[in-house]
């Protein structure tokens, strides 16, 4: 590429070729800019496999800067006659209508400098703006905007061009309660171009999904509160299972989903939610009564188009456990070490336990029992 630098004379085509070896040293970049090396920034080896990133982000930041510095030449040059060069359709080319746009925005993906990069986004927008070239400028807009420019306002401002739907496309994510205007650019343009990826949009915000949250560890004497998170559900069933003790031993440890027909279902609440769709409601509360000793899953069923949505496999670490009893180990080095049992709510130490790990043992009055000397303390 240097070399051909040497001898060309076409502006154009040095603009091109520098901006090609910029993309080279960024893939070279990559594979040999070494994370953690520290060159002396004076000191460029001829060798580019020795620089480090800043020799490279420096040298890739001097040839996008050469790439456009002739702005106002490129922007008189059409993509339209680099067809063997750039790879581009009729819209690219309405988007991205000049070699300045093309090679500007490669700069900007390109470099590392944050000020050269706001810089070069701020002359871009400049020429689209000058130019009053709808499309340019939407494509600019689906990609960058200047600090405290509300690009709710420039969507509004061209809301009745169908090329607008880029920005929804590309910005309506961020914006505060943009389902209406999502349904009317629909209204608007049922045939449009970007009508379907603006369906998908809607679609997503229509999406219905329920999600429970709940205590991981319940005292067998407490209620077992639950807290729904709804997006457009209005009635859900919560239903409690216990886990039996054989799908535990079997899959437990190993965090793996089991099919819901193995369970045990004990009780259900049905809660109706409040709203209409797009909504989403957080914290609505329902509770179960104290269950026994065990381990158990909630599980939620709601409607879907018609059809009850419910699952058919639920993920084993889900389950929350119901039980009274909290053990620990005290113990130093060379000594008997102890395990303590207490009631999990009160902390009262609880005699007549059985204790078994790597042994066996029951607990005293006061609530422990002694690790035996044989057995490796680093497995408490």
């Amino acid at each position: 590429i240097d070399s051909i630098l040497q001898i060309e004379k076409r502006l154009d085509y040095r603009a091109l070729l520098y901006n090609i070896e910029a993309r080279v040293l960024d893939d070279y970049r990559d594979y040999y800019g070494v994370r953690d090396r520290r060159n002396a920034q004076e000191e460029v080896s001829t060798d580019y496999t020795e620089w480090d990133n800043e020799q490279f982000n420096t040298r890739i930041d001097t040839l996008l800067k050469r790439s456009l510095s002739h702005a106002q030449a490129l922007q008189q040059c059409p993509v339209t006659d680099y067809k063997d060069i750039l790879k581009f359709d009729k819209r690219g080319a309405q988007y991205v209508p000049t070699l300045f746009e093309f090679l500007v925005n490669s700069a900007i993906d390109l470099s590392n400098n944050q000020a050269l990069a706001i810089a070069w986004q701020k002359s871009w927008a400049q020429r689209e703006r000058a130019t009053g070239a709808l499309m340019p400028l939407l494509y600019y807009y689906s990609k960058y905007h200047a600090e405290g420019e509300d690009l709710h306002e420039v969507y509004n401002k061209h809301k009745n061009h169908e090329e607008s739907g880029l920005l929804l496309v590309e910005h309506s994510q961020n914006w505060d309660h943009p389902y209406q205007e999502l349904k009317d650019y629909v209204a608007r343009f049922p045939n449009g171009y970007f009508t379907n990826a603006v369906q998908n949009i809607i679609q997503d915000i229509e999406a219905k999904k329920v999600q429970l949250d709940y205590d991981k560890n319940v005292h067998t004497g407490d209620t077992i509160p639950v807290n729904i998170a709804s997006k457009n559900v209005n009635r859900v069933t919560i239903k409690l299972y216990r886990v039996p003790d054989g799908i535990l031993q079997e899959k437990g440890n190993r965090g793996l989903y089991a099919d819901v027909h193995h369970l045990e279902f004990l009780d259900s609440r049905t809660v109706d939610i409040e709203g209409t769709v797009p909504f989403e409601r957080n914290r609505v509360k329902t509770a179960f009564p104290p269950q026994t000793y065990g381990r158990y899953i909630l599980l939620p069923e709601y409607e879907v188009d018609g059809r009850i949505q419910r699952q058919q496999k639920f993920y084993v670490p889900d389950a929350f456990s119901v039980f009274d009893m909290t053990a620990f180990s005290i113990g130093e080095k060379d000594k008997p070490g102890r395990i303590f049992v207490v009631d999990s709510k009160t902390g009262t130490p609880l005699s007549g336990v059985t204790v078994k790990n790597h042994f066996k043992g029951i607990t005293g009055a006061d609530g422990s029992v002694e690790i035996p000397l044989t057995v490796k303390q680093d497995n408490f």
